[in-house]
C-alpha cells in the first residue's frame, strides 16, 4: 500500500512539473485565433525612415551598443550610430520585409508576469519610425526553454507572442555585420575599361563606341567578349567577407603598401575608376586582406580574387579571329603534296572544279569548316608545330578581294596546329576540317589537279 502511495505522489509531481513547463513555455492560455494576425497591422517597410535598436538589459556584453539607421536624402540606408557607415541595402530591406510580414508562432492571451519572459528588462527593443504615425515597437525578451523562439511584445497590444529567431535577429547586429559588404558593382555593360595587375603582369582591356572589347596591353587585338563578360560577372557577385580595420596606421602589415594584385574598373558613367587592392593572405585561412584604393578600410575577401586576378593572357584573346562569312567566298583552292585543287563559284552560285564530280559538296563543306574555325589555344613559339611544311593549305577569296589562308601543320590527338595569313601566330584548333580534307584528297581517290582559275 505504501508503495502505491509513493507511485501516486511521483506521478502527481510529474504532472505538476509538466504543467509548469507548458505554462512557462507557452503561457497560461494560447489563443489560436490570433495566430495568423500580423504583429504590426499598419507597418509598411518602404515607409520606414529610421530604425533604432536598443539593448536595455544590463546583462548584455559591452560590444552591443545602440544601433541607429536612417535613410539619407537619396533613400539609401546609412548607419548613424554608433559609427557612420553605409548600410547593406539588401540586408536592411529584407529585414524590414520580414518585420512587416511578422506573424507570431503562438500568442499568449494571458501572459501574467512579463518578467517571466524577459520583457521587463528586455534583451532588445526595436523601433521603426515612419512619417505621420507612431513608431512600431518590438520588444524582445528571453528565448524559450528549447531555444526555438523569442518571447516578444508589441507595447500597443496586451499579449505576449513567440517569433522565430531569424525574424528578430535581422537588426540585432554589430555595425560590421550590417554595413555594406559590396565590392565593385560592375558588369560588361557598365564598364568601359578594365585593368588587372598581378605581381608584375598587366592586362588592359577597353571598349570602343560600338561596345566592342579589345586588348590594349600587353598586346593590341580583339578581345574575347564572352570571357570578359564571365570575368566581370564573377567579380560582381563577390562580397566582403569581414572588416578588419577602418583606419589602419600600417598598411604594410596587411601586404597593402605594395599590393600583390589589383583590379581597376572604369564605369561607363565616367564617375571615376574603382580600384581593388589585394594584399597578403591571412595566416591559416584562405582569405586575403584587401581595400579599395580610395577608401581607408581594410577587409577580407575570398581567395577567389588571387586565383582570378592571376590571369592568363590567352584566356582573354579572341578565339574567333580565323572566322569569316562563308556566303561571301567566291574562290577556294586546296594545296596538298604541291598539287593545287581549285574550286570556283559560277553565275548560278554553284561550285565547280574540273575533274571533281563532287565539287559542290566538297567546296561547301570545306568552306563551312574553315569559316567556323575556333581557336582552342594559342601556341608557344618554341613548340614544333609543323606549319612551316603544311600538310594542307586552304585559301579562300572573298567577294571584296580579301584572301584568307589556312596552313595545317602537325596533328595533336584531336587537334591540329594551324597558321594563318593574318600574322605569325600559330593556333591549336579542332582537327575536324583537316580530317575532311584528308577524306577528299586521299591520293588514291583524287584525280589529277587542275590549274587554278583566274581571280
Amino acid at each position: 500500500m505504501k508503495t502505491f502511495k509513493s507511485t501516486l505522489i511521483l506521478l502527481g509531481l510529474g504532472v505538476a512539473l509538466l504543467a509548469y513547463i507548458l505554462l512557462f513555455e507557452k503561457g497560461p492560455k494560447k489563443d489560436d485565433s490570433e495566430k495568423k494576425d500580423k504583429i504590426f497591422t499598419t507597418f509598411v517597410a518602404d515607409d520606414v525612415q529610421e530604425i533604432r535598436v536598443e539593448y536595455p538589459s544590463n546583462t548584455l556584453p559591452a560590444h552591443k551598443p545602440p544601433l541607429t539607421l536612417k535613410k539619407d536624402d537619396k533613400g539609401i540606408w546609412q548607419i548613424t550610430q554608433p559609427v557612420q557607415l553605409q548600410a547593406d541595402e539588401t540586408l536592411v530591406r529584407q529585414a524590414l520585409t520580414n518585420i512587416g510580414q511578422l506573424n507570431p508562432e503562438d500568442t499568449l492571451s494571458a501572459p501574467g508576469n512579463l518578467s517571466e519572459y524577459g520583457l521587463v528588462n528586455p534583451y532588445a527593443k526595436l523601433s521603426f519610425i515612419s512619417k505621420g504615425k507612431n513608431p512600431d515597437v518590438l520588444v524582445i525578451g528571453d528565448k524559450t526553454i528549447n531555444g526555438n523562439d523569442f518571447y516578444c511584445l508589441n507595447p500597443s497590444l496586451k499579449s505576449v507572442f513567440l517569433i522565430q529567431p531569424y525574424m528578430a535577429e535581422g537588426f540585432m547586429k554589430v555595425p560590421n555585420e550590417i554595413r555594406d559588404h559590396t565590392l565593385i558593382k560592375t558588369d560588361q555593360v557598365a564598364a568601359e575599361k578594365v585593368e588587372i595587375d598581378y605581381q608584375g603582369k598587366s592586362l588592359l582591356l577597353a571598349k570602343d563606341d560600338k561596345n566592342n572589347w579589345s586588348l590594349e596591353k600587353p598586346v593590341r587585338e580583339k578581345a574575347d567578349s564572352n570571357k570578359l563578360r564571365d570575368f566581370l560577372n564573377s567579380i560582381n557577385t563577390q562580397r566582403i567577407d569581414d572588416f578588419v580595420e577602418d583606419h589602419p596606421s600600417n598598411l604594410a602589415a596587411y601586404g597593402l603598401s605594395s599590393p600583390r594584385a589589383s583590379i581597376e574598373i572604369w564605369p561607363s558613367d565616367h564617375t571615376g575608376p574603382k580600384t581593388l587592392l589585394l594584399g597578403r593572405q591571412k595566416l591559416k585561412t584562405a582569405s586575403y586582406f584587401a581595400k579599395m584604393k580610395d577608401q581607408p578600410a581594410v577587409f577580407l575577401v575570398a581567395g577567389f580574387f588571387d586565383t582570378t586576378l592571376n590571369f592568363k593572357l590567352n584566356d582573354f584573346r579572341d578565339k574567333s579571329v580565323m572566322g569569316f562569312d562563308a556566303t561571301q567566298v567566291k574562290l577556294l583552292s586546296v594545296t596538298h603534296n604541291k598539287q593545287v585543287y581549285a574550286y570556283q563559284k559560277d553565275a548560278k552560285g554553284q561550285w565547280t572544279s574540273p575533274g571533281r564530280l563532287q565539287a559542290p559538296t566538297e567546296a561547301s563543306a570545306i568552306i563551312s569548316g574553315l569559316a567556323q574555325t575556333t581557336i582552342a589555344d594559342f601556341v608557344d613559339s618554341k613548340v614544333q608545330t609543323g606549319v612551316e611544311n603544311p600538310s594542307y593549305t586552304a585559301e579562300v577569296t572573298l567577294n571584296d578581294g580579301t584572301i584568307r589562308k589556312f596552313q595545317f601543320g602537325r596533328r595533336e590527338k584531336e587537334q591540329v596546329y594551324l597558321a594563318s595569313d593574318k600574322g605569325k601566330e600559330v593556333y591549336l584548333v579542332s582537327a575536324s576540317t583537316l580530317s575532311l580534307l584528308e577524306s577528299y584528297f586521299n591520293v588514291l581517290l583524287t584525280p589529277l589537279p587542275v590549274t587554278t582559275p583566274q581571280k
